[in-house]
């Protein structure tokens, strides 16, 4: 799964800024209703970015310039590698224990992606460039993606086809080829500023939330023109996520102090429209995912701290 929408398992990263409120939090296991927090990760404002980074691990990219690589779960928490007699093994480590972390970035992470084949993380970066880095090396860069001219927003990996898809604020939408780094592919949409790519699962195609207040999705053989643009947002969609079928798409959007716009809207990609909205937020909703497993269509944190879900059967998150 890829960069920030997502989480590891049903349990939440917040957002720290590494204060003694926090570091008290997490060693006395609190982070709010079904969850717990984590120790701070990054300094400044805090997480950007996170993802999977697979089983038991959670990577995140901070507004300091850093990405970090996390073990996941209950402190103490029984793994595969625990012992016969209970103790937990040595390769299971402990809940908020840094495996690595990566400095090397001269501005904001924005965005992180896990490559599980390669075992690479991507990081996108207010710079304008996108970089790989293997665990073995946390000081340079594995390579180096080179096109962006403004901040990349955007950020997933289709890593069984060689590639990964970008987005930024400089209008376009870019596929790479993961191997020589080279932009396969390029569009441009005139104020088409993108806030945030997924991954179309089951399809050679990727989905992107943009300030022209469009959802469009991309045939990755083709960027000629988008393959669906779906309409309706009239406040800036901030990030998006599609079922595992395919069949549908979440999108959320920005607002205001005083509850206005902040929705999220579910969308029937077969026939472009929007099955219904969920609004219960009171300030800009940032980040959404779909819970397929739990039959719900996202979770959804908003500006002001709280994270919502709603059902398939809800008219209101």
């Amino acid at each position: 799964m890829g960069n920030s929408c997502r989480r590891a398992g049903r349990r939440y990263a917040p957002e720290t800024s590494g204060s003694e409120g926090d570091e008290d939090a997490y060693k006395e296991g609190r982070g709010g209703s079904g969850g717990y927090a984590m120790p701070p990760m990054h300094a400044g404002e805090g997480v950007s970015g996170l993802c999977s980074g697979g089983p038991g691990i959670v990577i995140t990219g901070g507004q300091d310039g850093s990405a970090a690589m996390w073990r996941w779960g209950a402190r103490g928490a029984k793994s595969n590698a625990d012992d016969d007699d209970g103790q937990e093994g040595a390769a299971a480590g402990s809940a908020g224990e840094l495996i690595h972390r990566w400095d090397a970035h001269p501005k904001a992470v924005t965005r992180v992606a896990y490559l599980p084949a390669a075992g690479r993380v991507l990081t996108a970066c207010r710079d304008g460039l996108v970089r790989a880095w293997s665990p073995a090396d946390t000081h340079a860069p594995v390579t180096h993606f080179k096109g962006h001219t403004l901040t990349v927003l955007g950020l997933d990996a289709l890593e069984e086809l060689g590639q990964a898809c970008t987005g930024a604020r400089d209008y376009t939408v870019r596929l790479w080829d993961l191997e020589t780094a080279d932009c396969i592919q390029t569009s441009k949409v005139a104020r088409n500023v993108v806030t945030f790519v997924r991954r179309v699962p089951g399809e050679r195609a990727v989905a992107q939330t943009g300030e022209d207040l469009r959802v469009r999705v991309w045939d990755v053989r083709d960027f000629s023109a988008a393959a669906q643009t779906l309409e309706g947002h009239v406040n800036i969609p901030h990030c998006c996520d599609v079922s595992p079928d395919g069949n549908y798409l979440v999108s959320c959007s920005n607002g205001f102090d005083d509850g206005t716009g902040c929705e999220v809207k579910v969308w029937d990609r077969r026939v472009g429209k929007v099955l219904f909205e969920m609004r219960s937020h009171e300030m800009s909703t940032n980040c959404c995912v779909i819970l397929p497993a739990l039959g719900a269509l996202g979770d959804t944190p908003g500006a002001n701290g709280q994270a919502k879900r709603g059902t398939s059967g809800e008219a209101g998150a």
